[in-house]
C-alpha cells in the first residue's frame, strides 16, 4: 500500500499534534500511534525533517503523559531516531538510540523485534562489532537459515565494502546468499514475547 501524499501526511500531522494536548489515556495512545505512523510515511515520502519536527514536539508530551518506558512512547522515539537518521542528523540520531535502547532493553526485552531493529540502526551509524554481535544473536534466534541472519550479513557486507574492505565484503555477501533466505520475505520469527 502506497503512502498518501506529501501533502497530506503533512496536514494530518499537524492536526494529530494539535489534537493530542487534549487526549488522555488510550484515545492519547492511540492518536500518537497513528502520528507517529504517519511521520515514519513522511520519512519514507522524502521528508525526513517534518517527521523530526512533528516527533520532537510530541516525544516529550508521551514521555510525560504514559512515561517513558512505555511501548508507543518507545516507538515514537524510535521513529524520531530513525528520521535523524534520515534527516541527515547522524550525531543526533545516535545520541537518541545510546539513550534509547537500555530503555527499550529493560521494558521490551533484549529480542522485542522494535529493540532489535533500533540496535541495528544504531550499528547501521558504523559501529562493525555492534552488527557482528547483532548477526551472532539473529542466528542464535532463528538458525542460520533465517531472513533476520540474511539480512545482517548483507548489513556487514555493506559496511566493509563501505570501509573498503571488498573482499571480506564479497565473502559476507557470500554466507548471506549460502543462508537461502530472503530479507523482507516470509518466515521471520516472532520476537515479540507476551509481556
Amino acid at each position: 500500500m502506497a503512502d498518501p501524499p506529501l501533502g497530506e501526511l503533512r496536514a494530518f500531522c499537524e492536526e494529530a499534534v494539535q489534537s493530542l494536548l487534549d487526549l488522555h489515556g488510550s484515545l492519547f495512545d492511540a492518536q500518537l500511534t497513528a502520528l507517529s505512523n504517519a511521520c515514519a510515511a513522511l520519512r519514507r515520502s522524502g521528508a525526513p525533517e517534518l517527521s523530526v519536527e512533528f516527533l520532537g514536539r510530541v516525544l516529550p508530551l508521551a514521555e510525560e503523559r504514559l512515561g517513558p518506558a512505555h511501548r508507543t512512547t518507545l516507538l515514537v522515539a524510535h521513529n524520531h531516531a530513525a528520521a535523524l537518521v534520515s534527516a541527515g542528523e547522524f550525531e543526533g540520531a545516535g545520541a537518541r538510540y545510546a539513550e534509547l535502547i537500555p530503555r527499550m532493553t529493560e521494558s521490551l526485552g533484549k529480542t522485542h523485534r522494535l529493540t532489535l531493529r533500533a540496535r541495528r540502526q544504531q550499528a547501521l551509524l558504523g559501529d562493525m562489532q555492534a552488527l557482528r554481535e547483532l548477526a551472532a544473536l539473529w542466528r542464535e534466534l532463528g538458525g542460520p537459515n533465517s531472513p533476520e541472519y540474511a539480512e545482517a550479513l548483507g548489513d556487514l557486507a555493506d559496511m566493509l565494502e563501505h570501509h573498503g574492505q571488498p573482499d571480506a565484503a564479497l565473502d559476507y555477501r557470500r554466507l548471506r546468499d549460502a543462508t537461502r533466505a530472503t530479507p523482507g520475505g516470509t518466515g521471520w520469527i516472532d520476537l515479540d514475547p507476551p509481556r
